[in-house]
């Protein structure tokens, strides 16, 4: 049977800017128009495609399961939009099953818990099931064919093995389709990297994280990683667990030179240290990065100086700041600092918003559409600098959590027009009387989000 999806839009009732179908499909679904195995086959067999999933979607809802079909619709739209999206903000706070898909974890085919797991948080990509845990490679190796037939997987998650298996991990022809490896081992992934690093299998891999990046080799794996076909074709690199305060690491991403890639860098209790500021903030790539997450850090004024105001131009779209340990003129470079022109996702916390003066008023946030202040020492005198920020009409999101230490009221919120494609306002409420979360609600046409830490 043939399941035909006309030129056009796929079905989404409710959503506007749907994934765009330029062409006629026809889409091979087996013998029974309700066979959801031909169906999730299909899919499976061509992860990168969205016409299949919005055909299956449509096969859901014609058999009256139409919460699944709208998750798997409103994935697929979310892989094409911005995380600042008033949809992509909306789902993150007011209807987060659609991001978890949890409601629906039960479809998700089954696997021994010995071998692998599914991502506990989110597990389906694009509607279906994407991402897998694995916990020991050598019988998942035995599973992995029938999983990959089932399932459109694109992102593994891998523990510590040995060499024998990861050769015959790099040989599998479903590797093909893997676009996201996370090493969460209890060591460097020495061999694994260098027997990928130009596996032909492992040509579509675009993004890898490595939780554990404290050895003494991991100067020498990124240098051969950055010369591999692998490392050229990244497009996010995320580190994490590091202890070389000296950033001697750090020089060997200057052999990542162009052509490259990459647009994404997440940098997680690496220890930069000062050294590695000065080094980190001069390498060309890092000037051409649209994302920079850096986490766990202790930073000078100097040092937040030297990170965002080098000799290289910035495009930063995202840039996350999150426990940094620095004075408040390190903040104050940062928030006043021409690398921040093109932001539009601006994540920082804990920094003393009472103690700057005019921030709010800098040019260089005026392109800001999602800004979190977690724990920001929300003092009224901030709060009052928050909206009138030149950002302010634009904003599809707004995070002013507190921490447990600083109560603040939210008057002056009540005194402006709400920002047009606000989609979540979250403040703690928990101090805030019944009445007030009531008129604010009312105010803001029910984007707040009270979230008590």
């Amino acid at each position: 049977s043939r399941v035909v999806i006309p030129n056009g839009m796929a079905r989404t009732p409710g959503m506007s800017g749907a994934v765009s179908l330029a062409n006629a499909a026809t889409i091979e679904v087996g013998v029974g128009v309700d066979d959801t195995a031909a169906l999730r086959a299909t899919i499976a067999a061509d992860p990168a495609a969205d016409l299949p999933r919005l055909v299956y979607a449509d096969w859901l809802e014609d058999g009256g399961d139409d919460g699944q079909a709208a998750m798997i619709r409103a994935q697929v739209q979310l892989a094409h939009e911005p995380a600042w999206s008033p949809l992509a903000v909306h789902c993150r706070h007011h209807t987060p099953d659609v991001l978890t898909g949890k409601p629906w974890r039960h479809t998700l085919p089954a696997v021994s818990p010995r071998i692998a797991e599914w991502h506990a948080e989110t597990p389906f990509r694009r509607g279906l099931p994407d991402w897998l845990v694995v916990r020991d490679l050598a019988s998942f190796l035995d599973d992995a064919a029938r999983l990959f037939a089932l399932a459109p997987i694109t992102t593994l998650s891998l523990p510590t093995s040995s060499l024998g298996y990861w050769q015959d991990f790099a040989r599998q022809p479903w590797l093909r389709q893997v676009r996201a490896l996370h090493f969460y081992g209890v060591s460097t992934p020495i061999e694994p990297l260098r027997v990928l690093a130009n596996a032909v299998n492992a040509s579509g891999i675009e993004e890898l994280t490595l939780e554990r990046t404290s050895g003494p080799a991991f100067p020498v794996v990124l240098n051969d990683l950055f010369q591999s076909d692998l490392g050229k074709r990244l497009k996010r690199l995320d580190l994490r667990s590091g202890g070389d305060n000296g950033g001697e690491w750090i020089a060997e991403l200057a052999a990542l030179s162009d052509p490259h890639h990459l647009e994404a860098l997440s940098l997680r209790t690496m220890a930069v240290g000062e050294r590695g500021i000065r080094r980190l903030a001069e390498l060309p790539i890092v000037g051409k990065l649209l994302s920079f997450d850096m986490r766990n850090e202790e930073l000078t004024a100097n040092t937040m100086r030297r990170l965002l105001r080098s000799s290289h131009p910035r495009q930063f779209e995202e840039f996350r700041l999150n426990r940094i340990v620095s004075n408040f003129l390190g903040w104050e470079s940062a928030l006043l600092s021409p690398a921040l022109d093109r932001v539009r996702k601006l994540d920082v916390d804990t920094i003393r918003l009472d103690q700057l003066v005019g921030w709010s008023r800098s040019r260089h946030l005026e392109a800001i559409v999602s800004l979190k202040l977690r724990h920001c020492w929300l003092l009224q005198e901030a709060v009052e600098q928050i909206v009138s920020m030149r950002a302010w009409p634009n904003l599809t999101e707004l995070d002013l959590r507190n921490g447990p230490r600083v109560s603040v009221r939210f008057d002056a919120l009540l005194g402006l027009e709400p920002p047009g494609e606000l989609a979540a306002l979250i403040l703690s409420g928990k101090q805030l009387k019944p009445e007030f979360r009531s008129k604010l609600q009312d105010h803001f046409r029910g984007a707040v989000v009270f979230a008590d830490e």
